[in-house]
């Protein structure tokens, strides 16, 4: 199953991989549309370069999604109800694996792509008091596809709690995925750790190769 959570989120992945490596930003950014061109701007001459090494590449995206991601937010929603359900011992370790197994899926992605074209359109709509920022992703040879970028103006800055490429939200995905996990362990939160811990291992090995 877990297989699936670290496959399925496709082009949504390979947009927020448009994002890694790239140093601070400075200045706050003045509009959310800024604030995610900003980020893309700095990162395609990373993507585009191929030069850093599997340690550099983990730590720039590990800043990356403290800095432009609010991932404990995003990974209380993709757990759920589960979450209330959890010790806090659990919770603890679900949090670690979570950021853990993002910065992996992106990592495997960010090799897998070069070339990419990305341009912010401009914001799509507002729903309760976030922003929606809409932007084509271009790939050499293939069709170009759209994203929209799920902002919110939190204390300190933008933040991003979302991203829905195709329609397909990364969010409302992992988190059908996890309770399915979790339902086959007979509601344990502790299945969902373990594959979770497995595929994060998988993913390292691979990713060093």
């Amino acid at each position: 199953m877990l297989r699936r959570i670290f496959g399925r989120l496709g082009a949504a992945t390979l947009v927020v991989v448009c994002l890694a490596g790239f140093p601070a930003m400075g200045e706050p950014a003045a509009t959310p549309d800024q604030f995610v061109k900003t980020l893309a701007d700095r990162a395609i001459e990373v993507v585009n370069s191929a030069e850093l090494n599997y340690d550099e590449q983990v730590r720039r995206l590990r800043g990356l999604l403290i800095e432009g991601f609010d991932v404990p937010l995003m990974a209380r929603f993709v757990l759920g109800v589960n979450w209330r359900r959890a010790t806090p011992s659990q919770r603890d370790e679900y949090l670690k694996l979570f950021e853990e197994m993002i910065v992996q899926t992106y990592l495997r992605r960010f090799r897998e792509y070069s070339g990419v074209e990305f341009v912010v359109d401009g914001i799509k709509q507002k729903v309760d008091g976030d922003y929606f920022v809409t932007s084509t992703v271009k790939r050499p040879g293939e069709p170009a596809f759209m994203v929209d970028w799920r902002v919110r103006d939190a204390a300190g800055g933008f933040k991003i709690i979302d991203v829905v490429a195709e329609n397909l939200s990364m969010a409302l995905s992992q988190r059908d995925d996890f309770s399915s996990v979790i339902q086959r362990y007979g509601g344990e939160v502790d299945g969902l750790l373990r594959e979770m811990r497995e595929k994060i291992e998988q993913a390292k090995g691979t990713a060093r190769s």
